[in-house]
C-alpha cells in the first residue's frame, strides 16, 4: 500500500508578518524579472547569428523562441 502526502499550503503562516510576506513576494518578482531578462538576452543573441551559425547549433530561426522557452512550455 502506498501513501502520498500533499500538505502543500499556499497561505502564509499566522506568525509570519505582513512585512515578511511583502519582501518574499518582492524577491519572487525580482527573480522572475531576472529570469525573463536572461531569456530576452538569449533570444537577442540567437537572432544576431546567421542562419548557418544557427544550423550548426541545430536551431532554425523560426524555432528560436521555442528553443529558449523549451523548459517552460511543452511545444
Amino acid at each position: 500500500m502506498a501513501y502520498a502526502a500533499t500538505n502543500s499550503s499556499t497561505y502564509a503562516a499566522p506568525r509570519e508578518g505582513a512585512l515578511t510576506r511583502f519582501f518574499r513576494a518582492l524577491a519572487r518578482a525580482l527573480d522572475a524579472q531576472q529570469s525573463m531578462e536572461a531569456r530576452r538576452a538569449q533570444i537577442l543573441r540567437l537572432n544576431r547569428m546567421t542562419d548557418a551559425e544557427l544550423a550548426q547549433k541545430g536551431i532554425k530561426r523560426e524555432d528560436i523562441a521555442r528553443h529558449v522557452f523549451s523548459d517552460l512550455f511543452y511545444v
